[in-house]
């Protein structure tokens, strides 16, 4: 969540490279003279990210789709840049840089079911990116496969009427210590698209492509969460394949398919 948050309000671009904020468990120290010139520090364990067992492997596939997400929708050179809700008491951030809506909630423990997100444009927002979900050892208590509509909020173009200062709204899950991105989808295009997909007989799924190894998807066990007396499975929610029928490009991020036999 930190590194998203940072990367989403911090500026104009985002650096992340193998330090502490990536979860290096030792400090990286090259040889000097207050060390007695040791080499034992001077590396990094790249190893890190392959052993099955930890969960590096999670944090960069989480680093990667954030670099696709950018790559997809440009929102780190846009200059739209609005903090809608900082909310202390629910320890909820929203705000829409670019194109995307961004709903941050760092709560320990309380989730929100239909909280009020305040937006720019009406129409028809999907999950673009969720930091809960399977692939980056969520839950994946957050549906890809949900809509969400938006709602006019007070008097047009009189934004003291409006919610947060916003003109329109939609309602999302937000799980605690979890972040997730929304698209307003295109459906006109996305009409078009699966007309040409309908003619040719062929599935069009949006997704973003990812050069990356292939990350296992938990077990059951390690998926499963008791909450209340209920017992949520990550399993079955979200968009995400594992299947890597891409050659070497490994797995794919894929943010709404328009045929079940996409995912």
């Amino acid at each position: 969540m930190i590194h998203f948050i940072t990367m989403a309000l911090g500026g104009d671009g985002y650096l992340n490279f193998m330090g502490n904020e990536f979860g290096h468990p030792e400090w990286i120290d090259f040889p000097r003279e207050g060390n007695n010139w040791s080499y034992d520090k001077c590396r990094r364990q790249w190893s890190l990210v392959d052993t099955d067992h930890l969960r590096y492997k999670y944090m960069n596939a989480f680093d990667q789709a954030m670099n696709s997400l950018d790559e997809k929708f440009s929102f780190l050179s846009s200059s739209k840049q609005i903090v809608s809700d900082m909310n202390e008491e629910e320890k909820v951030i929203v705000f829409e840089r670019g194109d995307l809506v961004f709903v941050f909630n760092f709560h320990p423990n309380k989730t929100y079911d239909g909280y009020k997100v305040g937006c720019d444009l009406p129409g028809k927002y999907r999950v673009a990116l969720d930091s809960d979900a399977l692939v980056f050892g969520g839950h994946g208590r957050v549906g890809h496969d949900v809509d969400h509509f938006t709602s006019p909020e007070g008097v047009p173009g009189v934004a003291e009427t409006n919610f947060n200062n916003r003109p329109n709204s939609f309602k999302v899950l937000s799980p605690p210590r979890t972040c997730v991105a929304y698209y307003r989808v295109d459906e006109k295009g996305e009409e078009l698209k699966r007309r040409g997909a309908a003619a040719s007989g062929k599935i069009a799924p949006e997704y973003i492509d990812i050069d990356a190894a292939q990350v296992k998807r938990p077990t059951t066990k390690e998926s499963e969460e008791t909450t209340d007396g209920e017992t949520i499975f990550g399993g079955g929610k979200g968009s995400y394949s594992w299947k890597d029928d891409s050659g070497n490009k490994g797995m794919k991020f894929v943010f709404r398919s328009c045929d079940e036999d996409c995912k």
